[in-house]
């Protein structure tokens, strides 16, 4: 079913930049898609396990609209507070 609604739309991906920081384990692509008549940007944001190399966290950004009459645009249920982020509008 994904096959068929990529081919149907032309569907197609690119990866526009990486930046990787192996003292932290982390990770960062930035990318652009495309299908007929539309184009989306988003980046995704990756954590690994550092005995392993597998991946433990992701976390994906799609640039789009803010949603009418949202105080807080922000990832639902990620732990900003927790992490050091800044809480504060």
């Amino acid at each position: 079913m994904i096959a068929r609604l990529v081919q149907a739309t032309a569907s197609r991906w690119s990866i526009d930049q990486v930046v990787c920081d192996p003292g932290s384990n982390r990770a960062v692509i930035e990318w652009t898609a495309r299908r007929t008549g539309a184009l989306a940007r988003g980046t995704e944001w990756y954590e690994f396990d550092p005995g392993t190399g597998l991946i433990t966290e992701i976390r994906a950004y799609l640039a789009s609209p803010p949603a009418a009459g949202a105080s807080r645009l922000e990832l639902e249920g990620f732990p900003y507070a927790e992490r050091g982020y800044t809480m504060d509008s």
